[in-house]
């Protein structure tokens, strides 16, 4: 499956982030779809990712500091779920709580996910906005707002 085809998408109802120029335990997750298939596995925000299907999503401690070998893992991740069919499960290996464990997650279908998930949406008209999206970090270390 290709990334932009019209064929239905897998997800694990996740959000990811860096986590740092120290981090090489696995792609960060930042956020958790409520009700999704990360969630109902089990995992939790500020996990980390460290291999999906065997294919590896940790950083050597030379690549740590390299904002974009941070980038690359989580491209990693995409293309893996690319390779997928919603329905389908996946093999995670998964750091978190100081341990490592394997979680397996049935993937779904991303529009359907995010229809669900949706909140309720403002005409432009009636709120100011701004254009930006927040996040963290992850760590517990991040005291500047």
């Amino acid at each position: 499956m290709i990334a932009g085809s019209d064929s239905p998408r897998a997800v694990l109802g996740i959000s990811t982030g860096g986590g740092g120029g120290r981090d090489t335990l696995g792609v960060l997750i930042t956020a958790i779809t409520p009700n999704g298939p990360a969630e109902r596995a089990g995992l939790e925000e500020g996990n980390r990712i460290q291999s999906i299907n065997n294919v590896n999503l940790r950083l050597s401690a030379a690549d740590a500091a390299d904002d974009e070998m941070g980038h690359l893992m989580a491209r990693r991740l995409t293309r893996e779920l690319n390779r997928v069919k919603p329905g389908d499960e996946v093999e995670l290996r998964v750091y978190g709580g100081g341990r490592t464990r394997s979680v397996r997650v049935r993937t779904a279908d991303a529009d359907s996910l995010y229809r669900r998930a949706r909140r309720v949406r403002f005409d432009s008209d009636d709120r100011s906005t701004l254009g930006i999206s927040l996040g963290s970090t992850g760590s517990v270390r991040d005291t500047l707002g």
